[in-house]
């Protein structure tokens, strides 16, 4: 397991080190708590998509396409909802992010050792690797093409079931 250190260039507690390394531990705190509730959203995303198309598939298995077109309705309110809460979890997390990167910077330049910028290292990293952010919103785009076209052929089996 990772043991925490903060390095920091004044030992003193109350000196100015110390102030940055109670910037630098709260906004770690944040950042860390809003990232990881952003991935545990998409897990929990990922579990309630594979529940909806498995209702889907059983009601048009037993021939109630009805039921397959509720359930993809559904799903299409789901995925807005969860798209909802990412676009929320996102901004926190960038918040945490922007605050980390001053904080880094600062450090850096105390220290005088240029690589303690992870924040911003990664962030300009971003532009050869891609974003989280581009990724989530592909799935949530996807998933509600998806739930969308599920719920246009549940409502014409019905329609020709009527027929």
């Amino acid at each position: 397991m990772w043991k925490k250190v903060i390095v920091v260039p004044d030992d003193s507690a109350d000196g100015e080190g110390g102030r940055l390394a109670e910037g630098l531990e709260h906004a770690w705190a944040w950042f860390s708590v809003h990232a990881t509730q952003r991935m545990q959203l998409v897990n929990y995303f990922i579990v309630a998509c594979a529940f909806l198309v498995a209702g889907v598939i059983a009601s048009v298995g037993a021939d109630v396409p009805v039921g397959g077109c509720i359930v993809s309705l559904f799903g299409v309110f789901t995925v807005d909802r969860f798209w909802d809460l990412e676009k929320r979890t996102r901004s926190l997390v960038r918040i945490g992010r922007s605050a980390l990167i001053e904080l880094q910077h600062r450090l850096a330049s105390d220290c005088a050792i240029p690589a303690l910028e992870l924040a911003a290292l990664a962030e300009a990293d971003t532009a050869n690797s891609g974003h989280y952010s581009r990724s989530i919103s592909s799935l949530y785009a996807g998933m509600a093409l998806l739930f969308g076209s599920l719920a246009f052929l549940c409502a014409v089996l019905a329609a020709m079931q009527i027929l």
